[in-house]
């Protein structure tokens, strides 16, 4: 007998300076987001910011320091409910090299 497997990794990325949707809820389906990871190089003098969001305007759920010339990394972890047709965004102030993974549980609506 087969099990269903809950858990996925919804976004994998490097990021941009651009505000980018990577990951919309099919319908149907609710996410909940446990993990966010954010890993970066920076090569400026000046840092900058990772910012993870929502659909609406300055919906930030995940804004994350980015220090100059840098090589780091951040964590975060928690339950963020997300319902059908809701959007996850993610957009980059620093530069360099800075690569973003979320993972959770995608579930059928009953």
């Amino acid at each position: 007998m087969s099990q269903t497997v809950y858990s996925t990794r919804f976004v994998k990325t490097l990021l941009t300076g651009t505000n980018t949707t990577y990951y919309t809820v099919p319908s149907g389906k609710v996410a909940v987001v446990r993990t966010m990871t954010a890993a970066w190089v920076t090569l400026a003098r000046i840092g900058g910011q990772v910012q993870v969001l929502l659909n609406g305007a300055n919906s930030f759920v995940w804004i994350v320091p980015v220090t100059a010339s840098s090589a780091a990394s951040d964590h975060w972890e928690g339950n963020l409910v997300l319902p059908e047709g809701e959007i996850l965004r993610a957009a980059s102030t620093a530069t360099g090299t800075i690569f973003l993974t979320v993972s959770g549980f995608l579930l059928s609506v009953p």
